[in-house]
């Protein structure tokens, strides 16, 4: 009996050690993904930083200050706008 109980013990331990060692590696691959995630969207929120910029600049001799700045930011807000319904639109699915 007690040999017994040793067996389903060890068995337990050794089914322990092989889901802990899978969950590793999961998490691993989790945590890389997250990462490139995050890194992505700086990086996206970067450009559309600099693009937003660069079409100021454009639109500046032509509209003046406060026109350039309008029409940017509503371009910005479309975009935007666009991005939070695909997402919203998805998530229903």
């Amino acid at each position: 009996m007690l040999k017994r109980v040793t067996d389903y013990l060890i068995a337990l331990l050794d089914l322990l050690e092989a889901e802990a060692s899978g969950l590793r590696v999961g998490l691993l691959r989790t945590g890389t993904a997250l990462t490139l995630v995050f890194a992505g969207i700086a990086l996206f929120t970067a450009a559309a930083a600099v693009f937003g910029w660069a079409l100021y600049l454009t639109l500046l001799p032509y509209w003046g200050r406060a026109g350039a700045a309008a029409a940017c930011g509503g371009l910005l807000v479309l975009i935007g706008g666009g991005f939070l319904w695909a997402a919203r639109s998805r998530g229903r699915n």
